[in-house]
């Protein structure tokens, strides 16, 4: 897993977009490139939960934590994911979220809900922003979290939550914010050791749980 995490996050952005097609290819998986900004695994079904994880880094970094650890979660679940599952990993998110407004912008069918990964390498516990979703997840230390590609899916009201992780032992906020202080963003982000790559099974279960709450959310409304 480590050897699959420095593939992906060469300090290049569009060295970090050709690392993921290569695995994407690896694996079989049919994908689509959207002008560079939103790299999609259509689902297979119309009415479509989005699993999203932004690929870029601020410059200058390896970015393992924000945001590799997530694209390995993703690649995890590929040959698990249910027909409503779409994929989306977006680029400019350290810039403004531009390739989740990119995608937005441009998808078309019913999106039912996202799930948002982001920042999900430290720690040994689940943190989640159910955000508008309504979604509760047990489990979970559950807060607000700052601004990532999920909020941009809810401004354009698609029900949301994102996923991070942090330690157990601090509440959401405190977590969050010695996260913040030290692994977010800074010199520490391109540390291999401080990372726990038992996260990307406990996160992946995680996040197929919360598709399938809201595929359970579109049953009850359409039998409605």
């Amino acid at each position: 897993m480590k050897e699959m995490l420095q593939k992906l996050c060469p300090r290049d952005n569009r060295a970090r977009a050709s690392a993921l097609k290569s695995a994407l290819a690896a694996r079989g998986a049919a994908y689509e490139c959207w002008e560079e900004m939103a790299i999609v695994l259509p689902a297979a079904a119309d009415d479509k939960v989005v699993l999203c994880a932004h690929f870029d880094a601020v410059p200058g970094s390896f970015g393992y934590n924000d945001n590799g650890m997530s694209l390995v979660t993703v690649l995890s679940l590929l040959e698990r994911l249910p027909a409503c599952a779409e994929v989306v990993f977006t680029n400019g998110e350290e810039c403004g979220f531009l390739g989740a407004e990119h995608y937005l912008n441009r998808q078309r069918g019913r999106l039912l809900g996202c799930v948002n990964l982001d920042v999900c390498g430290f720690g040994n516990t689940i943190y989640c922003d159910p955000m508008d979703s309504g979604i509760e997840l047990a489990g979970c230390k559950s807060g607000r979290m700052p601004l990532n590609d999920g909020y941009v899916f809810a401004e354009h009201g698609i029900p949301t939550l994102t996923l991070s992780a942090g330690p157990a032992a601090l509440t959401f906020a405190a977590g969050l914010g010695m996260i913040r202080r030290t692994i977010h963003n800074g010199p520490l982000d391109n540390d291999l050791n401080i990372l726990n790559f038992e996260l990307p099974a406990k996160v992946g279960e995680t996040a197929l749980r919360a598709i399938g709450e809201f595929s359970n959310v579109l049953y009850s409304m359409d039998a409605g």
